[in-house]
């Protein structure tokens, strides 16, 4: 089981559709059949129950990897949100027990400092994929806000963190 803690986002994106209730699941597998026909080199998805800790909540999210960044992964959510759908991603840095050992020595208490030094081909593969998976979501959304007759332009398509999409 995946576990998604603040710590580990460093990049992040919501969005709430109205009447969006009870469209979850197709969110879901819509977005995850885009993401496969994308066909992104090294990159792959997978259902998993993610906790928020070690007592935590539990959720179901699709998880996105990349299979030479193992370090991140990005995590959809789209759940109902009383009568409207909260639709999310999070992309987190899991570096090793070792590898944060290290940062934290060298980098005043930040665990995640020698994750976030990728070279310039790395944060352009990080910056691809999870792009790519961002638009994936985003096109399955226009296609919900399209069947519940909505203006999709009222949708904030930016994140907010480390590497901002647009």
């Amino acid at each position: 089981m995946a576990t998604l803690s603040r710590e580990k986002v460093i990049d992040q994106w919501s969005a709430l559709v109205e009447r969006g209730a009870g469209k979850d699941k197709w969110v879901i597998d819509k977005t995850e059949e885009l993401i496969k026909q994308f066909n992104a080199p090294g990159v792959s998805c997978s259902r998993e129950i993610v906790s928020s800790g070690l007592f935590g909540e539990k959720r179901d999210f699709l998880m996105v990897t990349h299979q030479r960044l193992k370090e991140y992964a990005l995590f959809i959510s789209a759940r109902d949100f009383g009568r409207d759908l909260d639709v999310s991603w999070y992309l987190t840095v899991n570096p090793s027990s070792f590898k944060r050992a290290i940062s934290k020595k060298l980098a005043q208490g930040d665990p995640n400092a020698l994750s976030m030094n990728l070279d310039v081909f790395a944060q352009q593969d990080l910056g691809a994929y999870k792009t790519a998976a961002h638009h994936c979501l985003q096109d399955t959304i226009k296609l919900l806000m399209d069947d519940l007759k909505q203006d999709y332009t009222t949708i904030d398509r930016k994140s907010k963190g480390f590497l901002s999409v647009w």
